[in-house]
C-alpha cells in the first residue's frame, strides 16, 4: 500500500488480486472513508491513481466536477476521457480479478490494518502490478512519444491530466 498525503487528505492506493472476479462493488466498504475500486488495467501506477483521486477531490471542492460522484470523477481523471461513459467503461472493476483500491481519509490511519481489512473484505491479496504500460500508452495514444526519461508512466499521468485544461 502506498499512502500519499495531500491538501485534500490522505490517499492510500493498493493493487489487488482477487480470489475471484468482482461481481459487485460493495457499498460503504468502510465507514467514514471514501473508497474507489477501479480495474487495474486502467492504472499505470499508485502515483497515477493517487493523482487522479486528488484531482477528482479538488474538482468537487472547486465545483468543477463533470460527474455526480467521486468514482466517476476518478475514472475521468484516470483516463483523461471527458466522455463519462467511455471513462467508466475503461475503469469498471466488475468482472476483473485485478483491481486497484483507492482509499481517501481525512486523517492518518493505521495503514497496515486498513490494508489487511481491505484484503479480507474483498478476499484479495496485495500485489505490486498495475496495468501494462504499453497497452495503457496505446489507449492514451502516446505509445510513439519519446521521452528523455523514457518513463511511460509519467507520460500517461501527464496525458490523463489534460482533462484539467477543459474544465
Amino acid at each position: 500500500m502506498d499512502v500519499f498525503r495531500t491538501s485534500e487528505g490522505y490517499i492510500a492506493v493498493m493493487a489487488l488480486k482477487l480470489s475471484e472476479p468482482l461481481n459487485e462493488i460493495p457499498e460503504n466498504l468502510f465507514e467514514g472513508l471514501k473508497v474507489v475500486l477501479t480495474r487495474s488495467s486502467s492504472v499505470a501506477s499508485s502515483r497515477h491513481a493517487a493523482i487522479a483521486a486528488y484531482r477528482a477531490l479538488r474538482a468537487f471542492k472547486e465545483g468543477k466536477n463533470i460527474t455526480r460522484n467521486l468514482e466517476s470523477e476518478v475514472a475521468v481523471c484516470l483516463t483523461g476521457e471527458r466522455q463519462i461513459h467511455k471513462a467508466l467503461k475503461r475503469t469498471n472493476p466488475i468482472g476483473a480479478d485485478k483491481v486497484v483500491s483507492i482509499v481517501v481519509s481525512a486523517q492518518p490511519m493505521e495503514w497496515n490494518k486498513l490494508s489487511a481489512k481491505v484484503c479480507e473484505t474483498l478476499k484479495a491479496a496485495e500485489i505490486d502490478e498495475f496495468g501494462p504500460l504499453q497497452e495503457l500508452a496505446k489507449d492514451f495514444g502516446v505509445e510513439n512519444i519519446l521521452s528523455c526519461s523514457e518513463r511511460l508512466e509519467l507520460i500517461i499521468v501527464e496525458k490523463s491530466a489534460l482533462v484539467e485544461l477543459e474544465r
